[in-house]
């Protein structure tokens, strides 16, 4: 018996449901304006954290207080994932992910905490921390709350556009 095309569509449909494709959305971080709280030095500027290079350079700041690390979604966006990617946890112990719809020269009320990196990862790790929220952002941040060094190698972001 030989199947309509309806059918066939179908069935398709129901392989690759079964199968799990899963689609990964698009990082729309990727190549935008970051700024660091301030810079290491010059081979370790902001714009390595959102160069859709996991592995490559990392964006570092100096031992300061509050260090931090900000990308502008140069749009209004509803964020559903970070994902953060360290070399060193050394360099990311204790930060916090969140995002803003206001430019912040340091954490307040005005951020929405995503989640914070645990304390007892060890090496080079890659997490995602979900941001489901109502609130469209505009600003997506990493922070410390403590004086130390800051280190990210790359901040990927899922989410759509508030058009």
């Amino acid at each position: 018996m030989l199947l309509s095309i309806p059918d066939l569509v179908f069935t398709f449909s129901c392989i690759l449901v079964r199968d799990g494709l899963h689609v990964k959305a698009a990082n729309i971080m990727l190549g935008k304006p970051t700024r660091l709280s301030s810079t290491y030095s010059a081979p370790y500027q902001s714009g390595y954290a959102n160069d859709g290079n996991r592995t490559g350079e990392s964006a570092i700041s100096p031992y300061q207080l509050h260090p931090y690390w900000q990308g502008d979604l140069q749009g209004f966006y509803t964020v559903h994932n970070i994902t953060v990617t360290i070399y060193s946890i050394l360099r990311c112990r204790y930060a916090y992910i969140g995002v803003s719809s206001v430019d912040v020269d340091c954490p307040n009320d005005d951020v929405t905490l995503c989640g914070q990196w645990p304390a007892d990862a060890v090496g080079r790790i890659t997490l995602t921390f979900n941001c489901s929220h109502e609130q469209p952002v505009r600003f997506v941040r990493v922070w410390k709350n403590i004086t130390d060094y800051l280190s990210i190698q790359e901040v990927e972001v899922e989410g759509h556009s508030q058009k």
